[in-house]
């Protein structure tokens, strides 16, 4: 117990030394006078220079993908919408040639007799091998088949096909028509 009672003593005597809250300020009646001390440090200046050095490499990766042929799983047929004698049955060779399933070339009738531009319609079944034919004629529009489709004998022509590819003139006198990868 005597420790504690020491111990308690040397801290009321320390804390007795220490001033606590806002300084005093010493009023004074009557006149002051003020001095004001000037000490002027003199500036220095620094300067620094940082030299940053970056170097970047870029790698490039270029990817390509190779999409399946898909041949199996319809029958196609070639309708010669381009007037050119025999180009229907040189692109249905040309596609049995690559494995696709053909059926006999015929001719176009109709709204779509004479065609500018070849296309590839398909029956859903046909679809994958549709976008197929598509690809290797230079990126052709591959679209579902219009009912009744545009070909000589009209639907009932159709007999197993699921796709009709219509050979416009913008292909029918290329010599082959399928351009060579």
């Amino acid at each position: 117990m005597a420790a504690a009672s020491i111990l308690a003593v040397a801290l009321v005597a320390l804390l007795a030394g220490c001033t606590f809250g806002p300084p005093s300020v010493p009023t004074t009646s009557g006149s002051s006078s003020t001095s004001t001390t000037t000490t002027t440090i003199p500036s220095t200046t620094t300067s620094s220079t940082t030299t940053t050095t970056s170097t970047t490499t870029t790698t490039s990766t270029t990817t390509t993908t190779t999409l399946p042929l898909i041949t199996e799983g319809a029958v196609a047929i070639v309708a010669n919408a381009s007037g050119v004698n025999g180009a229907a049955r040189l692109l249905t060779d040309e596609l049995t040639a690559r494995g696709f399933h053909m059926g006999d070339a015929t001719n176009t009738a109709g709204l779509e007799e004479k065609l500018d531009v070849s296309k590839v319609y398909y029956l859903p079944a046909g679809a994958d091998v549709a976008t197929s034919i598509g690809r290797i004629m230079g990126g052709l529009v591959v679209t579902r088949m219009p009912v009744p489709v545009s070909i000589t004998g009209g639907p009932a022509a159709l007999g197993e096909a699921t796709i009709v590819v219509m050979l416009g003139q913008d292909l029918a006198s290329n010599s082959p028509i399928i351009p060579t990868p």
